[in-house]
């Protein structure tokens, strides 16, 4: 048996003594702060006339290609809709997303729908929250790597100590010349190499304007320089603000609209 209450604020109700709030512009849903969905329509039974409890909707994975993050379906303005469900705890609870910012799983855990495990923020706190929790794809797991770890620990070595040329590794492992070289100078598979990788470019056309690792410009965070010196995910989040796409200041330079 289900139980509910009224609290002294009118949006809010008590279901099992959790507080819970109506899905905006639907008539019938309702939030938990646990991240459940409920649903108080057709609460009398048209044969028997009872009254039945509410029920708890079931969630299912929608979404992009891993269909990793959990919805429900509505039925609002006799149309079907599959919203998230962290969307729908947040905007009820924290109230709409700001402009610029994005959704946050605390934990990591993009199933745990729970108030107290998610937030608003920045791209940038989204993405270090990837990086703690270890669900940014590097290296061999990145679906377009043609390396493996152990390829590349291996030719680092040859190159690095032994002297093999390039070219010879190359013919060696069977790869891209490019995907090598980059590999070797540090510019990609950096979470291999704690220590900045000497530059040391191959003969050829990539020798002219090839550069070594540097420090951000905006974050410190050693990474391949782009336009201004800074890594890409900073790049493009200053590019968004100097055409008015992110009105948000940069959360690492605090530096804010007109760059």
């Amino acid at each position: 048996m289900v139980a509910m209450a009224v609290v002294p604020d009118p949006s809010e109700i008590l279901i099992d003594g959790i507080r819970a709030r109506q899905i905006a512009s639907s008539q019938g849903y309702f939030v938990r702060e646990d991240g459940t969905i409920w649903s108080f329509l057709r609460l009398k039974n048209h044969r028997t006339g009872v009254m039945q409890p509410p029920r708890k909707l079931k969630s299912k994975r929608q979404g992009g290609k891993n269909r990793q993050y959990l919805a429900v379906c509505l039925y609002i303005d006799g149309k079907r809709l599959y919203p998230y469900i962290h969307h729908l705890v947040l905007d009820a609870f924290v109230g709409p997303k700001p402009l610029g910012q994005e959704r946050r799983h605390l934990d990591g855990d993009v199933t745990n729908n729970a108030l107290s495990n998610l937030a608003y923020g920045t791209w940038r706190e989204n993405h270090d929250d990837k990086e703690r929790h270890g669900r940014v794809p590097r290296g061999q797991t990145h679906g377009n790597a043609v390396l493996t770890d152990a390829i590349v620990l291996e030719a680092r070595h040859l190159w690095r100590v032994d002297s093999v040329a390039l070219e010879d590794l190359v013919e060696r492992f069977d790869v891209s010349r490019g995907a090598l070289h980059d590999a070797l100078t540090g510019l990609t598979w950096t979470h291999l190499d704690a220590v900045e990788a000497p530059h040391r470019p191959g003969r050829g056309n990539r020798q002219k304007g090839t550069k070594p690792p540097s420090p951000c410009a905006c974050c410190g965070k050693l990474a391949k320089p782009t336009t201004r010196g800074m890594c890409q995910g900073c790049y493009m989040h200053h590019t968004g603000i100097r055409l008015r796409k992110v009105v948000a200041a940069c959360p690492n330079c605090f530096v804010g609209g007109g760059h």
